[in-house]
Order: structure tokens, then C-alpha cells, then sequence
């Protein structure tokens, strides 16, 4: 009995550990997300050469059918001109609000900063404001990211209140993002006269690249894997001894068939358990993959267990016929 409470433990920390894993990957895939200013891999560039100003494109955008959409019109010094409508995600925020669709089509200006420079703001009437070309801006909120940041030093205006003195769409950097982006990226192109494009998510994807976003989760899936059938052959071992030496061949291949059911059945019970614990306990922000992985673990670990139970039975059969 301590021996199977033992290999029960065991197995819960290796779910635990399988959460921490994917936990530790999603805030990766996060702080990165971040760093493009919540833009997916998905994203889409627009080259354009048009004239158009920034409230005139986003006046054309409001127009249009398209929804569930962010486009972002990227200038100099960090200044991000922002047009979305519908749901389209949002950035950590450490105080204040986020754009409403409302404030994404209104002429006034309204602005979202990073942390970094909220000791710039100035304030009046209960309200900060960020100063910007001789013009006081009210700021609606504040994100901030310990992971990045490129976010903390980001400037976010909404494109429609930009003014006639604002870049005009040939001089600045358009990418856009959505649900449906790629089935919205050739109207999105046209409404903008310019061309769509892949949006390049990683510059430079090197070796370090890759590794710190994949590689490390690849080698930790690994050492789990490891460790589930490590369990297996521990759960091998102690079935092997706690039946007696006396049983003949099919009666000893029935109980350890029995045995191989209900530790199976343990297993999946502590996994689900152990599933339960790390959605709750970790940060994760693709949960379903963690469900895939663990269920997986215990499908391998099912699987080596009953192979080595097996495998152990035919060989001590032939040992005893040699004999």
C-alpha cells in the first residue's frame, strides 16, 4: 500500500510539473505576444502608398463590414495609431481603461500609454493627460507588462482622432490582426490602396530564437516523458512482487491483467486530478493543450506498463520451461 502511494504521488507531481511546463510556454508565447503589441502570428502587414490621413482611413474602415479587427498604423517613437472594432483583444492594464469602439471612431483624441511613462503625465481635474506637439491628450489607461518592455514604453492613440497633422498612410507602418484576418486581408488591403503581406513575427529566428520559445518546453516534454515511464517500470516492478511466486502461467497472466486495469485506472483518476489542480494552480492560457499532454502521459505510461507486465510474464515463462 505505501509502495502504491509512493508511485500516486509521483505520478500527481509529474502532472503538476507537465503544468508548469506549458504554464511557463504560454507566458512566453505571451510576453512575446506583447512585444508586438498583441498581434498574433497571424498578423498581416499592409504596404501602401496612399495619401490618405490617418482619420480618413479610419473613416473607411468604420464604413466597411468588417469586424473583429485591430489595425495598427506604427510611427515613430513608439506611437502606435490604433483602428479596431469588435473583439480583438486587449493589453495588460495597470490602471485606467482600454479604447471602447466608441473611442476608436471619435474625432478627439484620446490615448493609452505604457508604464513607463505615467511619471510624464500631467494631471488636472482628475484626469492625466499626455502631452504630445504642444496638445494635452487625455489618457484613458496605463498597461504595463513586467515581460516586456517594449509595451512599457509604447504610446497608443486612436487613429481617428490623429488630426490632418498626423503621418499620412505612406509614411507609416500598417499591420492588422483579427479572427478572420486572412479571409479580411485583401479587403482590408483594398480599402487601404496598398498590398498585403505576411506579417515577418520574428526577424531574426536563430538558434537562441528558437530555443527560448521552443526549445526548452521540447526538452522539459522530453524529461516528463521520461519520468511517466520511469512510473511504468517502477508500477512494473511492484506488481511483479506482490504476486505469489506459486501462481501458474495463466492465472499469474489474469492477475496481472487485473492489476494493469485498475492501476490503469488509478492513473487516469490521478491524472485528472492532477489536470484539475494545475488549471487551477498556473497561469495557462491554452488549457486544452495541457489536457492533450497529460492524457497523453498517461496513455504512454498505460501502454509501457502493460508492455513490461507482459514482456516480464512471457520471460518468466520461458524460464521456467528452460527449467
Amino acid at each position: 500500500m505505501k509502495r502504491l502511494f509512493i508511485l500516486a504521488a509521483a505520478w500527481i507531481l509529474l502532472i503538476l510539473g507537465a503544468g508548469w511546463v506549458w504554464s511557463t510556454h504560454d507566458q512566453t508565447e505571451y510576453a512575446e505576444l506583447l512585444d508586438h503589441y498583441n498581434l498574433s502570428e497571424q498578423a498581416v502587414k499592409i504596404t501602401t502608398k496612399s495619401p490618405l490621413t490617418l482619420p480618413q482611413a479610419a473613416a473607411k474602415l468604420a464604413q466597411s463590414d468588417l469586424t473583429n479587427v485591430q489595425v495598427q498604423f506604427r510611427a515613430s517613437g513608439a506611437r502606435v495609431f490604433l483602428y479596431a472594432k469588435g473583439s480583438y483583444g486587449e493589453l495588460p492594464l495597470a490602471s485606467g481603461q482600454w479604447f471602447s469602439d466608441a473611442d476608436l471612431q471619435s474625432p478627439l483624441p484620446v490615448a493609452v500609454v505604457g508604464n513607463d511613462l505615467s511619471a510624464r503625465l500631467a494631471t488636472g481635474s482628475h484626469q492625466q493627460y499626455l502631452k504630445q506637439n504642444g496638445q494635452y491628450i487625455p489618457v484613458l489607461g496605463v498597461v504595463s507588462s513586467p515581460r516586456s518592455q517594449r509595451l512599457n514604453q509604447a504610446i497608443f492613440l486612436n487613429a481617428s482622432g490623429a488630426g490632418q497633422a498626423a503621418p499620412r498612410l505612406a509614411n507609416v507602418k500598417i499591420y492588422a490582426d483579427g479572427a478572420n484576418i486572412q479571409k479580411q486581408k485583401s479587403q482590408l488591403a483594398k480599402l487601404l490602396g496598398g498590398k498585403a503581406s505576411k506579417y515577418q513575427y520574428r526577424q531574426h529566428l536563430g538558434v537562441s530564437d528558437w530555443w527560448q520559445t521552443s526549445g526548452v518546453t521540447a526538452l522539459w516534454c522530453v524529461l516528463l516523458v521520461l519520468g511517466a515511464l520511469l512510473i511504468a517500470w517502477l508500477a512494473q516492478w511492484f506488481i511483479k512482487n506482490t504476486l505469489p511466486a506459486e501462481l501458474k502461467a495463466p492465472q499469474r497472466t489474469r492477475a496481472l491483467r487485473t492489476q494493469w486495469v485498475r492501476l490503469a485506472g488509478y492513473g487516469a483518476l490521478l491524472t485528472a486530478a492532477g489536470t484539475l489542480t494545475a488549471n487551477w494552480w498556473f497561469y495557462l492560457s491554452d488549457r486544452p493543450r495541457l489536457v492533450v499532454f497529460a492524457t497523453s502521459l498517461w496513455g504512454l505510461a498505460a501502454v509501457a506498463l502493460y508492455g513490461l507486465i507482459m514482456h516480464n510474464s512471457k520471460k518468466r515463462e520461458r524460464k521456467h520451461e528452460s527449467a
